[in-house]
């Protein structure tokens, strides 16, 4: 039942008991009861929690527990004081956490925009560097390609002048059969023999070259050029081949078998006469013996130490171990001679190594190819020291490839796109530089492999010009003959060095397959349709010891 019904303010109409004690606590004239007319509400029913006249408390509420009202007015006042300090306490907390969540909402928001720039600003870097990339990637194919197509051409000019001397031949046995007199068929009869010979040395097939490779006195060619005794009869351009060398062996051919390659990448000798290969493609490491009998194959497909995704450097230290530098990898692994894996080298700091090398300390040196750099690290994989970087002066590189390394330590690094050999010490000062880009003696067009013998001369695979070239210890002028190498000195032995490391990728000479020659001579030239150099798509070489004994043949 509603006591109160006198105060006209909302808020009071919704508590009575709020309007009556703050009407007694204000001194404001005492309210009526609602109930008896005319009488004031003196008391507070507890039960009820009402107030009530004298009246009321003889009436309805006489069984209850009643007390003044006064008294019950000062109790509320405390009650309700205690509870105003109570809350008036946290205020100054909930004004900290206010300032706090605002604070917090504007770092967000600043962390928000800075995340947002951070972003925008790391996927500009990333689109540049693909831009970039995707710039050297092109100009490496434009280079590739070039240098391919270079090959291809030359290759298709030797055939057709193998054709026009074939026809020219043909045409002038054929005229003069028929049209020369008994005479001059007798005193001409030598030439026109010289004639048939040479348009028939050209090999039909592929097949035919293996044939000839195979047989130790095919090995040794020479060409001769034969003078007409007039010039009513046209013979084409006269091609002088500079072949002098002897092959000695081929190792291998296409395919993914035991002995059979794919790409090869890198080769490297040991001293206890073994010929290791490395076939990227095939994903593997191959062992033959110093006369090319086959003798390990190891490696197993994938991403985890002790496989490998794309081997290409190869070298063998002191110990025997093998050392392939993997470049899908990016890091270097190491395994025993009889191909079981031992550690891995260079993880986390290898972008892209190429070409590995081991100096007289044992320390592992390697090409790092797509950072443009060489580390030098312990056996233990602590790196000792490293130098390099993407560009084109003296201690910078622009796609390097393989390495070698002299009797003093000092570090030879080919420069794939500078078209240049560079020299530098132990410690990665640099020494010096050899060749341009050209093809004439002295220059290169993207070298790759390289090697040192052991007079300290530095053999250099000419890739994109389809040759080997020497340069001369101490330094001095190239080779005369870029394709045949200067004799080397005959060593006590007896036997003369062996130049082991011909690989080439499918082209020229049966592409996939080993080649071994003698006395760091020639390269394979006059022997295939590979152009006037004979094979085509050198990638790296290296040089075997000298053999205790000649070889036969």
């Amino acid at each position: 039942m509603e006591v109160l019904q006198r105060d006209p303010d909302p808020a009071t109409a919704r508590d009575p008991a709020a309007a009556v004690l703050g009407s007694v606590s204000a001194g404001r004239q005492p309210l009526s009861c609602p109930n008896h007319e005319g009488k004031v509400m003196e008391f507070y029913c507890e039960p009820c929690e009402t107030a009530m006249c004298h009246e009321c408390t003889e009436g309805e509420h006489r069984e209850h527990r009643t007390v003044p009202l006064r008294d019950v007015v000062e109790q509320h006042k405390a009650a309700l004081q205690q509870q105003l300090d109570a809350i008036k306490s946290r205020l100054p907390q909930l004004t900290v956490a206010i300032g706090l969540v605002t604070e917090i909402s504007q770092q967000l928001a600043e962390r928000k925009n800075d995340a947002v720039s951070e972003i925008s600003s790391t996927f500009e870097e990333l689109e540049r560097a693909l831009q970039q990339r995707k710039g050297v990637l092109v100009r490496d194919l434009e280079a590739i390609c070039g240098a391919k197509q270079k090959v291809l051409q030359a290759q298709l000019e030797a055939l057709r002048q193998g054709q026009e001397n074939i026809v020219s031949s043909c045409t002038f046995t054929e005229q003069a059969l028929h049209h020369g007199t008994a005479t001059e068929v007798l005193l001409e009869k030598n030439p026109f023999r010289a004639r048939a010979v040479k348009a028939s040395d050209v090999p039909p097939s592929p097949d035919d070259v293996k044939r000839r490779v195979k047989s130790p006195s095919s090995g040794h060619i020479r060409q001769k050029a034969v003078r007409r005794p007039s010039s009513m009869y046209s013979s084409g351009k006269k091609k002088e081949n500079p072949i002098e060398d002897e092959l000695i062996f081929r190792v291998g051919s296409r395919g993914r078998e035991k002995g059979e390659f794919t790409n090869l990448q890198g080769i490297s000798t040991s001293s206890s006469g073994r010929i290791v290969v490395a076939d990227s493609n095939n994903q593997c490491v191959q062992v033959f013996s110093n006369e090319g009998q086959f003798r390990l194959r190891f490696g197993v497909r994938g991403r985890s130490p002790g496989q490998l995704q794309r081997p290409t450097g190869v070298t063998v230290d002191t110990n025997g171990d093998i050392i392939i530098a993997d470049y899908d990898n990016r890091w270097i692994s190491v395994f025993s001679p009889e191909g079981k894996f031992k550690t891995k080298i260079g993880a986390g700091r290898l972008m892209g190594p190429k070409g590995v090398a081991v100096d007289r300390n044992g320390h592992i040196i390697v090409v790092d190819n797509k950072a443009c750099c060489v580390f030098t690290f312990q056996p233990n994989g602590k790196l000792v020291t490293k130098f390099g970087s993407r560009g084109t002066a003296e201690r910078q590189f622009a796609g390097p490839h393989f390495v070698a390394v002299n009797n003093k330590n000092e570090i030879v690094v080919t420069d794939f796109h500078n078209h240049s050999v560079k020299v530098f010490s132990a410690d990665g000062e640099f020494l010096f530089k050899f060749g341009s880009h050209g093809e004439g003696n002295g220059q290169f067009n993207a070298p790759t492999g390289v090697a040192v013998d052991a007079n300290g001369n530095i053999i250099v695979a000419d890739w994109g010009n389809s040759r080997i070239q020497v340069q001369p210890w101490p330094l001095g002028p190239p080779a005369p003959n870029p394709w045949l190498l200067p004799p080397s000195p005959r060593p006590r032995s007896g036997g003369g060095d062996r130049l082991a490391r011909l690989a080439g990728e499918g082209k020229g000479l049966g592409g996939a397959a080993l080649w071994v020659l003698l006395g760091l001579r020639a390269l394979l030239g006059g022997l295939g349709a590979a152009g006037p150099k004979g094979i085509a798509g050198i990638s790296s070489l290296g040089v075997l010891p000298a053999p205790t004994q000649p070889p036969r043949g």
